[in-house]
């Protein structure tokens, strides 16, 4: 008769389960569809923007700055609110607080007054800080469907360049041209901020 080793099972793991509560795998339920919503006008919110004081973007830190040394904002994640997007959520909106070459405004403002926010700030530490009152508050823009292929850096933008199903709906993912192993996948993207501003003139 073997004896136990006291020593050994002190180090082996064992989580004790609520049985009576036991969550099924495989067919319990309708497997979830990790395909963004058709494109179109969204509302979404996002829940933090983490500020660790530092211009280094990270987990801990939503802000950045672009190669030109521009303020950078990551929004991460947004939370996609209509009931039609089965809670889809955008990955990794990164904004600029440079000005548009050929309108006056900036990435960040639109996502300001997206907010409902007429920002007008003087500083960067202003709009910083300006920047952070937009947690929680819904804000409508336009989804894009966009897939990027990682071995020749070249992104595909616009659900109607995706191939199309056996219905005749857009697919939402792409084969690879040089292998048809690997399929690179649709994600939602931010096409642009809608402005909850009424244009003046």
């Amino acid at each position: 008769m073997e004896t136990a080793n006291v020593a050994q099972m002190d180090l082996t793991p064992f989580d004790i389960l609520d049985f009576d509560n036991y969550e099924d795998g495989g067919s319990a339920g309708p497997a979830k569809s990790f395909a963004p919503p058709a494109e179109g006008r969204y509302t979404g919110r996002i829940s933090a923007l983490p500020d660790d004081g530092t211009d280094v973007s990270s987990s801990t830190n939503a802000f950045g700055r672009t190669q030109e040394g521009y303020l950078k904002l990551t929004l991460d994640t947004i939370e996609v609110l209509d009931p039609a997007a089965n809670s889809y959520s955008v990955r990794f909106t990164r904004l600029s607080s440079k000005k548009y070459a050929k309108r006056n405004g900036s990435q960040v403002l639109d996502f300001l007054r997206a907010c409902g926010i007429d920002a007008r700030p003087k500083s960067e530490v202003e709009l910083r800080a300006i920047l952070k009152t937009a947690v929680g508050r819904p804000f409508q823009f336009q989804l894009v469907w966009e897939a990027y292929n990682k071995d020749t850096q070249e992104s595909t933008s616009g659900s109607e360049n995706f191939p199309k199903t056996a219905t005749g709906e857009p697919q939402a993912w792409i084969r690879d041209e040089f292998d048809d192993k690997k399929r690179w996948f649709a994600n939602g993207k931010v096409r642009y901020f809608v402005s909850a501003f009424q244009k003046q003139g």
